[in-house]
């Protein structure tokens, strides 16, 4: 990212939003990217999570496009056959 005009972050973990039982897994927070593709890599990097394929909103929601995340939203990064 060059400018730094309006960043937006985001914390992202690595199991699906309704997995109760991986809840204390932590995350990563993040600057969003330009695109999803960006995020998911970079996550999928810091979470050591190479099959990481997806980024879901906190309603199980699947994010198409970065700039539909809003700054500080929790985002989870899941493998898309989940």
């Amino acid at each position: 990212m060059t400018e730094k005009t309006h960043l937006r972050k985001c914390t992202v973990f690595p199991f699906h939003p309704w997995d109760l039982a991986d809840r204390k897994k932590h995350g990563v927070m993040l600057w969003v990217p330009q695109t999803i593709e960006e995020l998911v890599k970079e996550a999928a990097e810091h979470l050591d999570f190479p099959g990481g394929s997806c980024v879901l909103s906190e309603d199980a929601g699947k994010i198409i496009d970065a700039d539909m995340i809003s700054d500080g939203q929790k985002l989870y990064l899941i493998n898309q056959t989940q």
